[in-house]
């Protein structure tokens, strides 16, 4: 195929080369992702990675980390705490890695929600390298989801314990203001009997 470009004659790859240009580009970046991933990922880290993927009672361990919270309710930041507290212990690794991969912000943005998305039987089709890409990417951006939501619940808990402080203190002013009005009218009363309505206001002494 020929184009003219400026009065050039430029000859354009046809599509077989194409296909082949870019499954060979796409091939070579594998093989330089799964050679980042094996010398800048612990044996054992990647161990645990692919151990999310395992079934545990009919539930994955990937599927609870998966469960970000609807609300501020106790059992909610319950279980974040517990997303995040599994994510800790390996964001150190997974931070370094990311930074070793070179890969654009469009593409880690691009793997992460694979993760979402992929059943666990589709995730384990993959490659090791391939799905431990996945989800470094996912965990990446899991770890500070996670810490933006116990941030904001922890806002929202102070905010209401203060709220909640406010009113109290303003029910045990207005109870203890009426504890001593009572007070006040009962010593009112009682203090009847210590007048002598007899005496004459104007005795000199």
């Amino acid at each position: 195929m020929h184009c003219l470009f400026w009065g050039n004659r430029i000859a354009l790859a046809g599509y077989t080369t194409l296909q082949d240009t870019i499954s060979t580009v796409l091939s070579n970046e594998r093989n330089r992702i799964e050679v980042v991933l094996n010398e800048n990922l612990k044996q054992s880290t990647k161990a645990t990675l692919l151990k999310l993927l395992e079934s545990n009672n009919s539930f994955t361990d990937l599927a609870k980390l998966k469960k970000m919270a609807k609300d501020f309710s106790t059992s909610q930041i319950t279980q974040e705490l517990k997303t995040h507290k599994i994510i800790r212990s390996l964001y150190p690794e997974i931070k370094g890695l990311i930074a070793e991969l070179e890969l654009s912000p469009k593409n880690l943005e691009y793997y992460a929600p694979l993760v979402k998305h992929k059943t666990v039987y589709k995730l384990r089709r993959h490659t090791d390298s391939q799905t431990i890409l996945y989800l470094v990417c996912y965990l990446f951006f899991s770890y500070r989801e996670t810490n933006d939501n116990l941030v904001a619940a922890f806002i929202y808990l102070v905010r209401k314990l203060t709220e909640s402080a406010k009113a109290y203190a303003k029910q045990r002013i207005i109870e203890d203001v009426n504890i001593v009005r009572t007070k006040l009218k009962s010593a009112g009363s009682l203090l009847k009997f210590f007048i002598d309505t007899d005496m004459d206001d104007d005795l000199n002494c």
